[in-house]
């Protein structure tokens, strides 16, 4: 498989991994502005878990910052794609820490204060962690790929920079 052809099917796996989390995400948040509890057919706390105090910030359920979150990955994301800006995936890499935190932060709630699981949230924190895999993985691709492309050198401060391919 060659380089560009693994780069360009890692961002159709990412942007499915996002269209996943939003439709997920937008789908808590819906139900939270209907007064919907979710059915559980896998665990039997999305009662508990979605109508938490951890389950809102300033108002607003945190379902809808993981939808927020999840569409500028999918925008990100399609941008990387269709321009094939490859240097974007540094961005993209760095704006997949929050998704991580946030997972690793809302799955802690779940585990050790509130005793009770979500599967909704359970598979928005794989998704986020997914997407945090597989950015970092793209962003540590692209930064070889760039490591061996010639570098502008000077040898002296008034000469002309010199390309060299021994960087």
């Amino acid at each position: 498989m060659s380089p560009h052809y693994k780069k360009q099917w890692l961002i159709g796996v990412l942007l499915v991994l996002a269209l996943v989390g939003l439709v997920d995400a937008t789908y808590l948040t819906v139900e939270h502005f209907r007064g919907e509890i979710p059915p559980c057919s896998l665990t039997d706390g999305c009662e508990t878990v979605t109508t938490s105090a951890y389950s809102e910030v300033f108002g607003l359920p945190v379902a809808l910052f993981g939808a927020l979150f999840y569409l500028g990955v999918l925008f990100l994301g399609f941008y990387i794609s269709v321009e094939k800006k490859w240097q974007f995936t540094r961005w993209l890499a760095w704006y997949s820490w929050l998704g991580l935190v946030a997972a690793l932060y809302f799955t802690g709630v779940q585990a050790f204060i509130l005793n009770a699981y979500c599967q909704y949230c359970l598979l928005s924190a794989a998704t986020s962690t997914s997407i945090f895999i597989l950015t970092q993985y793209l962003w540590k691709q692209e930064s070889r790929a760039t490591s061996h492309e010639p570098r502008p050198i000077q040898s002296h401060k008034n000469d002309a920079p010199v390309v060299s391919r021994d960087s």
